[in-house]
């Protein structure tokens, strides 16, 4: 029987669920993330976006090629080519019969996960809420927990980091990103002064409340080497 090799997280059967499972006590509990891989799709002109070096397809094929990279593969996408992005993996893993991903819908220009059902014809009319966005990451934090998640490995568009001074750290608004620097803290970083934001970002602040997280080199425009230079300064 040919492997099923694009599956959305979601709606899996009790039949794929116990397979997924599997997948990921054979990976010892890792997953890889990939946070909207294809963004750019949304931020950049048509007639530009088909001339841009695709670096994210390159790096995602790497994975594929690995032969050692046994981890199951999530991906979140930007609900509005979530459809786009099914068929451009349809392509890509037809040459790997073996591979397959997990996709899951996120709110518009947020990585919120499972924010509108996949049959959702009113994505345009809809307006989301960040205030709101708790709610989805507690209920994907569940399911991947139920499914034997024991550690993640982010990647995707975007990240870009910031410097921050201490005092600025103590605002409100970044409490969300204390168990992040607890990690970071605890891996060895020298400073901590900085932050890292958009979508990438997000995820691992969010990811980080109850997983041990790693933010991979598989991420544009600033990736691991980044973060590793600035905790080092």
């Amino acid at each position: 029987m040919p492997v099923t090799q694009i599956l959305h997280l979601l709606k899996l059967s009790d039949n794929e669920k116990s397979i997924l499972k599997t997948e990921i006590a054979n990976s010892s509990g890792e997953i890889l993330l990939l946070v909207h891989p294809f963004f750019l799709k949304l931020t950049v002109k048509k007639e530009v976006y088909h001339k841009l070096p695709f670096k994210m397809i390159e790096k995602f094929i790497e994975i594929l090629k690995d032969s050692e990279a046994i981890f199951p593969i999530i991906i979140f996408e930007d609900i509005r080519i979530y459809n786009w992005t099914e068929s451009i993996m349809v392509e890509l893993l037809h040459n790997f019969p073996d591979k397959k991903v997990y996709l899951v819908p996120t709110a518009p220009d947020f990585p919120a996960p499972g924010y509108i059902r996949l049959s959702d014809r009113t994505i345009k009319n809809k307006r989301f809420k960040p205030r709101r966005e708790k709610k989805y990451w507690n209920r994907f934090t569940k399911l991947i927990l139920r499914l034997g998640v024991k550690k993640i490995l982010i990647g995707g568009t975007s990240l870009e980091l910031y410097q921050l001074s201490e005092q600025q750290k103590k605002q409100k608004r970044f409490k969300l990103y204390k168990a992040y620097y607890q990690q970071r803290a605890q891996s060895g970083a020298k400073n901590l002064n900085y932050i890292p934001t958009r979508c990438v970002g997000t995820t691992a602040a969010w990811l980080a409340r109850v997983f041990p997280i790693e933010i991979t080199n598989l991420c544009l425009p600033h990736s691991r080497h980044d973060i590793l230079f600035v905790e080092e300064q």
